[in-house]
């Protein structure tokens, strides 16, 4: 897959994120993508399959926020089926517990579709924000 293409697949994704949209992000994932969340939080391991993401890390984060996370992108590298995307999250949990992280995101694009995602973040911030798992 050309970088081009790769590039425009996750900025899609972005595009989507920033507008809300999670039906619309995760229409740009295969049906058996995973992601992986470094580190031992709450929200650390791998999902395996679009069903699992939502449901095993999508689902429980976002359920411990006010309104999702917003997004400032610092910078889309991509290179072939890689793109990298740097960020600062900003969130809110429902006791209104700030939560700001930041992030390096490592998509896997295949076909046209994510294929993978790996998500580097501020893990001690995690465990202070919403408890050690």
């Amino acid at each position: 897959m050309s970088t081009e293409t790769s590039r425009a697949v996750v900025q899609q994704f972005l595009d989507h994120a920033a507008e809300g949209d999670i039906d619309a992000c995760f229409a740009l994932f295969s049906y058996d993508a995973s992601w992986s969340n470094i580190g031992s939080t709450r929200f650390s391991g791998t999902a395996e399959g679009k069903e699992a993401i939502l449901n095993d890390l999508v689902g429980p984060l976002f359920g411990s926020l006010q309104d999702g996370i917003r997004s400032d992108i610092e910078a889309v590298i991509a290179d072939g089926d890689r793109v990298v995307v740097l960020s600062q999250g900003h969130a809110t949990t429902h006791d209104g517990t700030p939560y700001n992280n930041t992030y390096a995101q490592v998509f896997t694009v295949r076909d046209g579709q994510i294929v993978a995602v790996k998500e580097y973040m501020d893990t001690a911030l995690i465990d202070a924000v919403f408890g050690k798992a």
